[in-house]
């Protein structure tokens, strides 16, 4: 069980077959990214001595399967046919090796000293559910964008326990728990609820003190954000209907919005955060009395 939440790990654990921990890739049409993606990856592991990586192509009608097979000669490659990313997960996860087993989004970049710092709290007992500290990529985001996240950063979502992000990683337990996992769209907010907070962790030091972090690159256009968010409302959704826990509460409240404006925010920043977010939601609600399942993408931050 998990003693409670820890922000630093004490360094990566390896051993002579490569380090004891599998990270699953489960990736849609992501030729794009996908190379980038795996280059994070290896980026500062020790030769010969990386993690397993697994791909978990799934229903793919582009070259991400190509261009991971050349991009990461040692890892391994499903070429899954029918889409689904719960689904690639499961799979992937039926032939990894390793616990723990982190789960990252094709389109996120996180170096090795990353994901063995977020293994090895998971691995140390300290979490059963951990993720590292989420940094945003907004260098190409519009200036709306920009502020729909200045106030967001400073809500208890994004700053207390967060799981997700882009990672998030099981301990040999936590999976147990969680798997195999249902066919939904909030598979992070599936996995952040089946756990209490105390079982959680955000990483955000190596032992030795070293900052660590994923790079999430947000949407740049207001459009494709408001997009964005009416599919997690859809998750969310999905989640509080079908499989509701203790944690599967909103964790941010109205006061925390106003909150925001003593961490940097202003009246600006608040009012497209809060338009963001009626929007999203009506969008949300039209495609649920349609009955549209929709799994959108954000198409504009997908460059290579």
């Amino acid at each position: 069980m998990a003693s409670g939440p820890s922000s630093q790990s004490e360094g990566p654990s390896l051993t002579g077959d490569g380090a004891s921990f599998s990270v699953i890739i489960p990736a849609h049409n992501e030729e794009a990214v996908i190379e980038r993606c795996l280059r994070s990856i290896y980026s500062g592991a020790i030769t010969d001595n990386n993690p397993e990586v697994i791909v978990a192509a799934n229903g793919c009608t582009d070259q991400t399967v190509a261009k991971a097979r050349a991009a990461a000669p040692n890892a391994l490659i499903l070429d899954i046919q029918q889409p689904s990313k719960a689904g690639a997960i499961n799979q992937a996860s039926s032939v990894a090796s390793h616990f723990p087993r982190l789960i990252m989004d094709a389109d996120i970049e996180a170096s090795f000293d990353t994901l063995a710092a977020t293994a090895d709290v998971l691995r140390q007992g300290r979490a059963l559910a951990a993720s590292p500290l989420m940094k945003l990529n907004l260098a190409q985001s519009s200036r709306a964008v920009r502020s729909y996240y200045k106030v967001w950063l400073t809500l208890p979502y994004a700053a207390n326990g967060l799981i997700g992000g882009g990672v998030y990683g099981l301990s040999q337990e936590g999976w147990g728990r969680v798997a195999p996992l249902p066919d939904i769209i909030g598979d992070d907010l599936y996995v952040r609820t089946r756990f209490a907070q105390s079982e959680r962790a955000n990483v955000s030091h190596t032992s030795d003190g070293h900052a660590i972090g994923v790079i999430m690159t947000p949407p740049t256009t207001l459009s494709e954000l408001i997009k964005i968010e009416a599919r997690r409302r859809m998750g969310k959704h999905e989640v509080d209907r079908h499989y509701p826990t203790l944690q599967s509460g909103n964790i941010n409240r109205w006061r925390d919005l106003f909150g925001s404006l003593s961490k940097g925010a202003n009246l600006l920043d608040l009012a497209i955060y809060i338009a963001v977010k009626l929007a999203a939601y009506a969008r949300f609600k039209f495609n649920l009395i349609r009955g549209k399942r929709e799994w959108a993408r954000d198409a504009s931050s997908r460059i290579a």
